[in-house]
């Protein structure tokens, strides 16, 4: 149950929202121009973005609500994100 959820959600995000916020770049150019700045920024080589994450903690929910607890009896989502030199 939970899966099909998560592919639903992902599907959506992808279909409404990835146009305006998802954009990979696909030619020689942009990846040199992403490297370098990313470069200039951080003073990371060959990098084109970095991935990061945290915990959201959210109420109990009332099914599977063990899938959600962390060792600190929290009841949390990880989110991870991915994104450029900015």
């Amino acid at each position: 149950m939970v899966s099909k959820i998560i592919r639903e959600v992902c599907r959506a995000i992808i279909i409404h929202l990835g146009p305006d916020y998802i954009k990979l770049s696909f030619t020689e150019p942009e990846v040199k121009e992403l490297a370098a700045n990313f470069y200039k920024a951080h003073g990371i080589r060959q990098c084109l973005g970095a991935i990061d994450g945290t915990h959201i903690e959210i109420k109990q929910p009332k099914v599977n609500s063990t899938d959600y607890l962390n060792r600190k009896n929290k009841f949390l989502l990880n989110v991870q994100v991915t994104c450029d030199y900015k």
